[in-house]
C-alpha cells in the first residue's frame, strides 16, 4: 500500500547530485524530506545509487524523528551504503520503523581517492510497506529474451530463517517467461527444520515507473508445504542434500539444488516491453521468504 501519508502522496524526489571532485575528504552534503506522518510504524525507502566520483565515496540514510518533548527532532543513523560501484545504477531499499512524525535525511560524503564526479540519486520514494528482503539484479536483459541462453539463475541467498534458496528464471519460450523458487543446500541445514515448513516465497519483477503509484509490478507467491511430495514420494521441499540434484556455482562450487515450483507463465514477453519492467538494459526482482 502507498499513498498514506495522512492523504498526502507518498514522498517523491526525482533526482539529486552531490559532486565529491570539488571539496575536501570528509565533506558533505543533506537533503532532507518534508515532514512525514507515519500510520503503520514501518515503512521502507527505495532509490537509484549511480557514483561517478570515488569508490570511497559514502551515502549515509538518517531519519530525524520528532516528539513532544523534542520538537528539533532527534537524526539517527540508520545506515551506511559503501563500496558503490562505480558507473552503474544501483537499487537500494532501506527499512524504516518511525512511530512519531519524521524527515529522512541523505548524507552524502566525499572519500578518500580521485573524483571526478560524485553520487545521483534518482527515483526515491517512500511508502508504509515492508522492503524486499534481496533484490536479484539482471543486467544486458533484453538479449536473453527468447535465447537459448535465457536460463538464468541467481545468486545464491539466504532467508531470515536461514534457508538457503535460488530463483531460476525461464527465458527462452518463445513468447512468455517462467520463474521458479528452488532450496539449495547451505551453512544452515544441520539446524534447520525439514521438510522446509510453512515458508512463503514472493518474487516481485519491478516495474521501474519512477512514481511508486503508477507501477504494476509482477509478483508471484509460492509456499513451502513440509507435506508435499514428488512422484517418487520424496517430500519435496525436503533437505537439499537428500533430494536435490548436483549443482555448480559460477566459481565451481558444487552444492545441491531442490526441485523448482513456480509458474511457465510468469509473464508475457508483450507485457514485459509495454512498461517499465526494463529500464537501460536492466531488470529487479525482489525476493522475500517469511512464515
Amino acid at each position: 500500500q502507498s499513498g498514506v501519508w495522512r492523504g498526502q502522496r507518498p514522498w517523491c524526489i526525482i533526482g539529486w547530485f552531490v559532486n565529491s571532485s570539488s571539496v575536501n575528504v570528509g565533506a558533505t552534503a543533506m537533503l532532507e524530506s518534508r515532514t512525514l506522518y507515519p500510520k503503520r510504524g514501518f515503512q521502507c525507502l527505495q532509490f537509484y545509487l549511480y557514483n561517478s566520483g570515488s569508490e570511497n565515496d559514502q551515502l549515509n540514510i538518517y531519519i530525524r524523528e520528532y516528539s513532544a518533548d523534542d520538537v528539533n527532532g532527534t537524526l539517527t543513523l540508520l545506515e551506511e551504503i559503501k563500496d558503490i560501484p562505480i558507473g552503474n545504477w544501483q537499487l537500494y531499499h532501506v527499512t524504516l520503523n518511525a512511530t512519531n512524525k519524521f524527515r529522512v535525511v541523505f548524507g552524502g560524503v566525499r572519500g578518500p581517492g580521485a573524483s571526478s564526479g560524485g553520487l545521483s540519486i534518482d527515483d526515491i520514494n517512500l511508502s508504509e510497506t515492508h522492503c524486499p528482503h534481496h533484490i536479484w539484479h539482471i543486467r544486458n536483459f533484453t538479449q536473453l529474451i527468447g535465447s537459448p541462453d535465457g536460463i538464468l539463475y541467481s545468486p545464491p541467498f539466504y532467508s531470515s530463517k536461514g534457508y538457503a534458496f535460488q530463483i531460476y528464471l525461464n527465458l527462452n519460450h518463445s513468447t512468455y517467461a517462467g520463474i521458479y523458487f528452488h532450496l539449495i543446500s547451505g551453512a544452515n541445514d544441520d539446524q534447520l527444520q525439514w521438510p522446509c515448513p510453512w515458508q512463503q516465497a514472493t518474487m516481485t519483477l519491478l516495474d521501474q515507473n519512477p512514481d511508486i503509484l503508477q507501477r504494476m509490478s509482477n509478483q508471484r507467491s509460492i509456499t513451502t508445504d513440509p507435506f508435499m511430495t514428488t512422484d517418487n514420494k520424496n517430500y519435496f521441499w525436503d533437505r537439499p542434500s537428500k533430494v536435490g540434484k548436483v549443482a555448480f556455482f559460477p566459481n565451481g562450487t558444487e552444492f545441491r539444488r531442490g526441485g523448482g515450483y513456480g509458474t511457465s507463465a510468469f509473464i508475457t514477453y508483450e507485457r514485459l516491453k509495454s512498461r517499465d519492467f526494463i529500464k537501460g538494459d536492466e531488470v529487479y526482482i525482489l525476493l522475500t521468504v517469511e512464515d
